[in-house]
């Protein structure tokens, strides 16, 4: 439900500006970017990032500072920005294994596995690719899980292996579909990251 997220997060957004709450403020503006970057409103998205940076800069947060940089190089990559973003989340990466943010961790690599197979350094995304897999599974991180078995099978159909990627496709479908059912509507296929593992298929 788009729109009505977008309305709570204004008033939210409007009450951390009200509280001078600077990391707050960020962290609603990613939150907003976020739900803009779900409908594919990538420029939206990142000028939403690009504000909540502006604003958690002013803090010592390193969580909400991380998280915020980690948004805005997965919208990079959608705006053809794969080849600047590498060099980038390999050092968030480590910035967020470093302070112990496992989920960070996780997405930094399949963002970063997105970025390499967008710049055909298909073994290198396989390794990342590998890490999450293992990671997301053994923590439970569902949708990262699907989004690893989509790009697995990304990877495996770029690189000349289109006959390996359906299965991975199919666990991907498969997480997506257990997904679906605990949120109870459809709405969760029409999010921009993950709507391509629906429509997914070898060839």
């Amino acid at each position: 439900q788009f729109d009505e997220a977008r309305k709570n997060l204004d008033q939210g957004l409007a009450a951390a500006r009200d509280g001078n709450n600077a990391v707050q403020v960020a962290s609603a503006l990613d939150a907003e970017g976020d739900n803009l970057f779900y409908q594919g409103d990538y420029k939206g998205a990142s000028a939403d990032y690009q504000q909540a940076l502006q604003s958690v800069s002013k803090t010592s947060d390193r969580m909400v500072t991380l998280s915020t940089k980690v948004n805005i190089a997965k919208v990079a990559i959608k705006q053809g920005g794969a080849a600047s973003s590498v060099n980038t989340l390999n050092s968030l990466s480590q910035d967020a294994d470093t302070i112990g943010l496992k989920y960070l961790s996780v997405q930094c690599s399949v963002f970063l596995a997105d970025a390499l197979n967008e710049t055909k350094n298909y073994p290198k995304a396989k390794q990342e690719l590998d890490r999450a897999l293992n990671r997301s599974e053994k923590l439970g991180m569902r949708v990262l899980l699907a989004q690893t078995q989509y790009l697995y099978g990304r990877n495996l159909q770029l690189s000349g292996n289109a006959g390996d990627a359906k299965s991975h496709f199919d666990d991907a479908k498969s997480v997506l579909s257990d997904i679906q059912k605990e949120a109870r509507t459809d709405t969760v296929l029409k999010r921009s990251d993950l709507s391509p593992i629906e429509q997914s298929a070898a060839k």
